[in-house]
């Protein structure tokens, strides 16, 4: 149950990263120090430690490539930290999976879907099943701002983040 002291702030990270497109230092960095202390001190064990690291470190190669913003790392780190490791796993691949469904669906709305995706779907089929060598396709992301068709992955971590301890809670499994 101590995971919600990150999930209830986490509702207020994904309102502002939907609004504005930010998620406040002030939100993510007393989560961090906060969900160490309490997994290091409180609960003796290393997998908060692991967690936060696991998401830094992820989503700090995505941030490398521009595909989310900083926010988001800090904001993933925060869920690692009180979700511990295995669970920020979950976490991250449900929030994955929901913004590719939704940035999917506002690429359809937008007419956009087969310009974008079918080049980078066909790049990948290739590198797959023909060449290892094969580049795989993106579009050119712009070098400063944020993408028109980009998506607020904070929104989709923080509902990854409640369906997962949703889950832990029917299991049984409750952290």
């Amino acid at each position: 149950m101590e995971v919600l002291a990150c999930l209830v702030p986490g509702v207020y990270a994904a309102y502002t990263d939907w609004t504005k497109k930010i998620i406040n230092n002030f939100i993510t960095f007393p989560l961090i120090i906060l969900g160490l202390l309490y997994t290091l001190a409180v609960v003796k064990t290393t997998a908060g430690l692991w967690g936060f690291l696991f998401a830094a470190v992820t989503l700090g190669l995505v941030y490398v490539l521009r595909g989310v913003g900083g926010g988001d790392v800090k904001l993933a780190a925060a869920f690692g930290a009180w979700f511990g490791f295995p669970n920020i796993v979950f976490v991250l691949l449900i929030g994955s999976l929901l913004t590719f469904i939704f940035g999917s669906i506002a690429l359809v709305r937008k007419g956009r879907w087969k310009q974008t995706m079918l080049p980078f779907l066909r790049s990948i089929w290739m590198k797959a099943v023909y060449d290892k060598s094969v580049p795989l396709y993106a579009e050119k992301l712009p070098e400063e701002g944020i993408h028109p068709d980009a998506q607020p992955f904070g929104i989709f971590l923080v509902v990854g983040g409640w369906l997962w301890f949703v889950f832990l809670v029917v299991e049984g499994g409750i952290i």
